[in-house]
């Protein structure tokens, strides 16, 4: 992955490269880690990992290979434990910020584990069932979690050896669980927490909060991460994670590209068809990305056990249904949307016949928007105050909202790279009339620059593709938040007395 950030932050010191190698006993069935090639035949993996630091892109690169010459089973939990042992300070300081920002959301984050350990017990007696056995989607999910646990064991492995010295501690299963459900979090806590008097306050008033103040929530957005691009399988992700919370990922087998946007729940009622009996939504993204060849099996898969949180609009790209210079064919655009108890896909080819898919944090399908609570909390606002309250209606409104607006105006500028990575991270909120006069009603948003509300929230980094780049496996990427067209934003302060310091990540 390429960067296109400018020159990176000063560190005091750049973490070297390094790179080992997972042994496979098999009498045991356990793993160890060393530096060394070992001399007895090859090893199940093999991985390389190069600090974020190192990079201007902001992103760390971690690159996996595993061998044939081993059982898939084998190959996901080498490949989990190498990842593991080698990235394990930046595993720690990830579940040290997770932990705290988790505790900031409530007091109970026992409840929440527990409600992960059912979904895991119910998930383990899946995959022990006879009847599951010739089952592809369970036979994909016993790689998800070999991985998974595999790196649990490979992180365990690095604390047992250098603990000490790195000054990083064990990580319980409940809590690498935690780890992998922040994706998910937001909805659980809604249905975990329905008396919080936070939660209970907000959606209770929510139509009755100030114009400012709702628009601010409704544009919030997941806390930074550390963050790295794992290589071999084209995706980008968070340390101590499998999957990719932003789910973008280039598929080389399938030549499939996919990625998403999230849409809020505004109805809470809806929470009650979530139960821990069923597979989370990244369990089934990587499910669905390793059984598909087309978009239309990937709406398939996705659709299995819907757990019903980090609900999303998914769009997968089926490059070998193009060819450029050439007519369209049917099949190269899916769009997929879910919301508890509900998934919906469906080809959008024909939108590219006219030039482009935006996707902007706001339901599509008529269908998935009203049963999520979007024309309810709109006729609220209506008979409120219409006009004080036009910018959150438009908002709530997946023709109207800012970005629909701006990327329908400037969508033919986009003639290459240059101009999608400009758009990508376009922000110039104060003079741009479709933003209703907030840094968030923008193509990247900065919550950081609200002169009312400022929070640490928005657009933290973009990632972009094309077709030939997407065909070898590449893409560009730039981690951070916006400085906005031509700088005229500034670089974001992290530094500032009103946001939180994270570990592992440099102040400035």
């Amino acid at each position: 992955m390429r960067a296109w950030a400018p020159a990176r932050p000063t560190q005091q010191q750049l973490a070297a490269p390094v790179a080992g190698y997972a042994l496979y006993d098999e009498a045991t069935g356990r793993f160890t880690f060393t530096h060394k090639e070992p001399n007895s035949g090859p090893a199940p993996a093999h991985a390389t990992y190069s600090h974020w630091s190192n990079h201007g892109s902001g992103f760390g690169q971690l690159r996996v290979t595993t061998h044939a010459a081993y059982s898939n089973q084998v190959q996901m939990q080498a490949a989990g434990f190498v990842e593991g042992y080698l990235t394990a300070p930046d595993i720690f300081n990830h579940w040290y910020n997770q932990r705290w920002w988790l505790s900031q959301k409530t007091n109970d984050t026992y409840k929440v584990m527990n409600w992960l350990m059912q979904h895991d017990s119910w998930l383990q007696q899946q995959l022990a069932d006879p009847a599951n056995q010739g089952s592809p989607f369970w036979q994909a999910m016993q790689l998800v979690m070999a991985q998974l646990w595999g790196m649990r064991d490979g992180y365990n492995a690095r604390v047992s050896a250098e603990g000490a010295a790195l000054g990083i501690d064990f990580i319980s299963q409940r809590e690498w669980l935690t780890l992998n459900t922040m994706g998910d979090m937001d909805d659980l806590l809604e249905l975990l927490f329905p008396d919080d008097p936070q939660l209970a306050a907000l959606r209770a008033h929510l139509a009755d909060m100030e114009p400012a103040a709702l628009r601010a929530h409704l544009a919030d957005m997941e806390p930074a991460a550390l963050r790295a691009h794992l290589a071999t399988r084209g995706r980008c992700t968070t340390r101590a994670c499998i999957t990719s919370m932003d789910d973008f990922y280039i598929l080389s087998g399938s030549h499939l590209v996919v990625t998403e946007t999230s849409n809020d729940i505004l109805d809470p009622d809806v929470w009650q068809q979530v139960v821990p009996q069923a597979a989370l939504s990244w369990q089934r993204v990587l499910v669905a990305n390793w059984l598909s060849s087309s978009g239309k099996e990937w709406a398939h898969w996705i659709k299995q056990h819907n757990s019903g949180t980090y609900n999303n609009q998914y769009i997968v790209v089926d490059l070998k249904r193009f060819t450029p210079g050439a007519e369209l064919q049917e099949g190269l655009l899916t769009v997929v949307e879910q919301r508890p108890g509900l998934v919906m896909h469906g080809d959008k080819t024909q939108a590219l016949e006219r030039g482009y898919w935006p996707s902007y944090n706001i339901p599509y399908f008529a269908e998935i928007h009203n049963k999520s609570g979007y024309p309810s909390l709109s006729d609220s606002l209506r008979s409120k105050d219409e006009a004080a309250y036009s910018a959150v209606l438009s908002g709530l409104s997946y023709q109207l909202a800012p970005r629909a607006k701006i990327s329908r105006r400037d969508q033919g500028g986009v003639l290459g790279m240059a101009q999608l990575k400009a758009h990508m991270r376009s922000n110039s909120w104060a003079s741009e009339p479709y933003s209703g006069s907030s840094p968030f009603g923008a193509i990247c948003s900065r919550g950081d620059l609200d002169p009312s509300h400022p929070k640490a929230s928005g657009c933290n980094d973009a990632k972009v593709t094309s077709y030939s780049l997407a065909m070898a496996n590449a893409a560009e990427a730039v981690s951070g938040p916006t400085a906005g067209d031509a700088g005229a934003l500034g670089v974001f302060k992290s530094s500032s007395e009103r946001f939180t310091s994270v570990w592992g990540i440099s102040r400035h």
